[in-house]
């Protein structure tokens, strides 16, 4: 249920969520609490209020999709926005311009502060992107645009309170060649947090990247991770490399002085695997640095150590995340209504991922994010049958293909964020968010008939129309 005012501006949400979470406990305190955060994420809500029930039914145990206990709420909100800004005769841009959350905004006083949010911005370049002035209202009859908007955590922190384990460890250490050995616990499981990690590393130590082996396999070695979840690597696995990588850089400075005959390291900076004085460019390579750091210490090699924890959460507000990514979404559909097929042609997404360590990356985040989002908007679906699941193959569950991803311009948005390595923030999980919403406003635009349930299925939309020409 929510309120606004004439000019569209949200002045109070209620919002009751059931939970479906099957026969056994799972994720069900952490998911109801989830998604009555995420929902006022990417729009300022003076006034609200969340009651959020976890139910045990008889089905099989739950676990964690990408965009956990996100996705359903923004999918049930950014729809009733567009409904609403009907109602009142406001563009569903506008309205949604005109309620974005903003920098220092706080959802929830000591849980959740916003220290960066490229929110605004997020939703006027897909507005633009996807020329929205011009096509809102004015495509073919069967054409519809549709805007959905997100914000999602960057690594939760609220499972491992009153623990000594730190979140990550690392270890950076500088070979006498020159060579750099990164040693975590970070999992790379396709998100390419290997490379991100070792950019990081390269960047504070100052150098190449080809230089850093990373060795992520050895529990005997470092012995802090929580895992690979929650979109936390970037930003937890990051700041922690990026302080063993300090560490081993003042190690060298310390050494590299010496060599130069320079008293006060602070003179010092280093690039490409050198070393030198700010001032008159004179320097040595990192291998001589190393190479004399351990002729001063019996042989011992430069080691550098570094672990995550947050420092004050409940000061900071930072809770249930040290910070929180923000976008939007644009997507054009064609819907037959004869056949009640949605095809969606066209799209642009725009995230703000704090700094882009890696923008391919972020883009391939992007365009990946797209093709899972299609399947949970549009045709994937756990069926059960007296708790037994009916569909438990690929035949019967439908997934899309590479052959039916539409057009996708991944827009990178930067903002500068103070708790995450050089300003980053996530690119995983928040980015499936916004599908659903923005097809079903699409579709609202297109056809003029309001989906209320995932998957919008051809069958859920011919039953749509025929309802909708009775009236």
């Amino acid at each position: 249920k929510t309120g606004v005012k004439k000019d569209g501006k949200i002045v109070a949400v209620e919002f009751n969520n059931i939970l479906d979470g099957g026969a056994h406990h799972s994720y069900g305190v952490t998911t109801t609490m989830i998604a009555g955060i995420c929902l006022t994420l990417p729009y300022r809500i003076p006034n609200y209020r969340y009651t959020g029930r976890h139910v045990y039914t008889n089905k099989p145990v739950t676990g964690a999709m990408r965009g956990h206990g996100a996705n359903q709420p923004a999918f049930a909100f950014d729809s009733q926005l567009d409904l609403l800004a009907e109602e009142i005769g406001v563009d569903p841009v506008d309205m949604r311009l005109k309620n974005a959350t903003q920098p220092g905004d706080v959802k929830i006083p000591n849980v959740c502060h916003i220290s960066s949010c490229g929110m605004q911005e997020s939703i006027e370049k897909v507005a633009q992107s996807m020329k929205w002035k011009d096509k809102r209202g004015k495509l073919p009859e069967g054409r519809g645009i549709g805007v959905g908007s997100y914000g999602f955590f960057s690594g939760a922190l609220y499972n491992y309170f009153n623990t000594s384990r730190p979140y990550n460890e690392a270890w950076v250490r500088v070979n006498g060649d020159g060579t750099v050995h990164y040693f975590t616990l970070a999992a790379e499981i396709g998100q390419g947090c290997d490379t991100i990690l070792s950019q990081i590393v390269a960047e504070e130590l100052g150098v190449r990247l080809e230089d850093v082996s990373i060795i992520s396999s050895d529990t005997g070695i470092v012995t802090g991770d929580t895992g690979a979840f929650s979109s936390r690597t970037t930003m937890m696995a990051g700041n922690a490399a990026k302080e063993a990588a300090a560490d081993a850089k003042r190690q060298l400075f310390g050494a590299a002085a010496k060599l130069l005959g320079r008293k006060i390291q602070d003179e010092l900076d280093a690039k490409d695997g050198q070393i030198y004085v700010k001032r008159t460019g004179k320097g040595v390579s990192v291998s001589e640095a190393a190479l004399a750091y351990q002729s001063a210490n019996s042989g011992a090699p430069v080691l550098g150590r570094g672990v995550y924890t947050p420092a004050d959460p409940i000061a900071e507000g930072t809770v249930v995340s040290p910070t929180w990514s923000f976008g939007s979404q644009i997507i054009e559909v064609e819907v037959d209504k004869e056949t009640g097929e949605v095809r969606v042609i066209d799209s642009a997404t725009a995230h703000d991922c704090g700094r882009a360590i890696n923008p391919m990356s972020v883009e391939g985040q992007l365009e990946g994010s797209m093709h899972m989002a299609l399947g949970y908007a549009l045709s994937e679906e756990v069926k059960f049958e007296k708790g037994k699941v009916v569909n438990p193959s690929f035949v019967d569950y439908k997934m899309f293909s590479a052959l039916d991803m539409p057009k996708v311009d991944s827009i990178v948005v930067e903002t500068d964020d103070p708790h995450g390595p050089f300003g980053a923030k996530e690119s995983g999980e928040g980015l499936t968010i916004p599908t659903a919403p923005a097809i079903a406003n699409a579709i609202y635009d297109a056809v003029g008939v309001s989906i209320k349930d995932l998957p919008i299925t051809p069958e859920k939309v011919l039953k749509a129309l025929q309802e909708k020409s009775k009236k």
